[in-house]
């Protein structure tokens, strides 16, 4: 998901027609980051049609605000089978999952 920043919350044309909506999600706002509204359409839009039915998740979050929302956490664990794990603050880079080539 790219969020990039508009005045007017509005994605322009010429990003729109840049990019393969059926390959990333693209959105914006006044601020250009993620929020809670924007946390919300990532879960629906990218990590939802991901999941296979009866399976469980763990879904690993770095300290930012809008992962931590609680309604949002608790809507992913009843209604996708989705337990969400944050990194303490100031932890991401010692925590985080690399990819190694």
């Amino acid at each position: 998901m790219l969020i990039f920043k508009e005045g007017n919350g509005q994605l322009p044309k010429k990003i729109k027609e840049a990019y393969d909506g059926t390959r990333i999600v693209l959105k914006a706002n006044k601020i250009g980051w993620m929020n809670k509204q924007s946390m919300q359409e990532w879960v629906d839009e990218v990590w939802v049609p991901v999941l296979k039915d009866d399976e469980s998740y763990l879904l690993i979050y770095d300290s930012f605000v809008c992962h931590k929302d609680e309604q949002l956490m608790k809507s992913l664990l009843e209604n996708h089978l989705t337990e969400v794990a944050v990194i303490p603050g100031g932890c991401t880079s010692v925590l985080q999952p690399r990819c190694w080539s």
